[in-house]
């Protein structure tokens, strides 16, 4: 609507100003009052002609015009996604050198919780006074052959993914507290809806068919406790859970669920006493690749069964839209001590 007025102003405009010039110029008045009976028609036609000229050319300059603006739009955009990155990097960097304590072995638990089964290096469960289940995961700033260093790694190229370093929503209060505590939980299921609420328990129906938004709110929520923060899993958190299953399975981690079931929390067999990160459906996760979200994992792919590929299937990475839902997606939530 802008534009189209512009156009015709701009052809008023410079319209007004030839039939002025024409006025005033002797020359051509004198020439013009020969034709004086076709004096109207004559201005008439100088109108008409450069309406048509300024909406053809006109257009065209504001249609390059919104061109090069939405361009000079998205490079903006771009380029404070790539500085993000640069700051996610710079702040990981420097807290990653710091002196901390390896408290890995020694797994804090949270007010209300307690410890339920398995060692700190075997799969440590913690569980809340309504059940729900969380799981240990160790990690130090260190080169250990005990436990994982708390970093993000990618294990295979995403043909999804146009760029292999995403930034995550939030991320620095997980990693002090990770590198500080010697570690961090996880939920031991993805997260599961239970009448409209989120729980870690088994056999619960998938929280699916939620967006990365809504998924991001309901886990800041889940506990109202001094202390304690839940979030969306970000890329360390992960990763580094990854490393951890890798280091005591190695890639005996095959798929063992059967086709067409429902998406229910615990349907594979545990690694780490973790169920469902080698099966059952995509987790969003707080990585964004610029402007969409990126879920982890993969889903009822029951055909897979050659340890060669368990691992690039597990690393795969799909975007999506912030507001975007999708049957087979959910996710799982990190809780750590603020």
């Amino acid at each position: 609507m802008k534009s189209g007025l512009f156009i015709i102003a701009s052809a008023i405009f410079i319209t007004s100003l030839t039939i002025y010039y024409i006025k005033n110029n002797k020359t051509i008045n004198i020439k013009i009052k020969k034709i004086s009976k076709y004096k109207n028609f004559f201005y008439f036609a100088i109108v008409l002609v450069s309406l048509v000229f300024f909406y053809k050319t006109g257009k065209n300059v504001i249609n390059n015009f919104d061109i090069y603006f939405e361009s000079e739009k998205n490079n903006i955009f771009f380029e404070s996604c790539d500085e993000k990155v640069k700051e996610e990097n710079y702040f990981y960097k420097s807290v990653i050198k710091q002196n901390y304590d390896d408290n890995f072995k020694n797994p804090y638990i949270p007010a209300g919780f307690i410890h339920v089964e398995g060692e700190w290096d075997t799969g440590f469960v913690i569980q809340d006074s309504n059940l729900n289940e969380y799981v240990w995961i160790p990690c130090t700033n260190k080169d250990n052959f005990e436990v994982p260093l708390l970093a993000k790694r990618y294990f295979v190229k995403s043909p999804f993914i146009s760029k292999d370093y995403c930034y995550d929503v939030e991320y620095e209060d997980f990693i002090l507290s990770a590198l500080q505590n010697g570690g961090f939980y996880i939920s031991r299921y993805e997260i599961g809806n239970e009448d409209e609420n989120p729980v870690s328990k088994k056999k619960v129906k998938v929280w699916n068919n939620i967006t990365p938004m809504e998924a991001i709110k309901i886990s800041n929520n889940i506990y109202d406790i001094e202390n304690i923060n839940t979030e969306l899993m970000n890329g360390y958190a992960y990763d580094t859970t990854l490393e951890w299953i890798i280091e005591l399975n190695g890639n005996n981690i095959i798929s063992n669920v059967e086709a067409g079931e429902e998406y229910y929390t615990g349907r594979s067999t545990p690694f780490n006493n973790i169920f469902d990160m080698n099966d059952n459906i995509l987790e969003i996760t707080q990585e964004k690749n610029y402007d969409t979200f990126i879920s982890r994992g993969f889903y009822d792919n029951t055909s897979l069964k050659n340890n060669d590929y368990v691992m690039e299937e597990m690393e795969n990475r799909f975007s999506m839209l912030e507001n975007e839902s999708l049957n087979y997606v959910g996710f799982r939530i990190v809780l750590y001590s603020k």
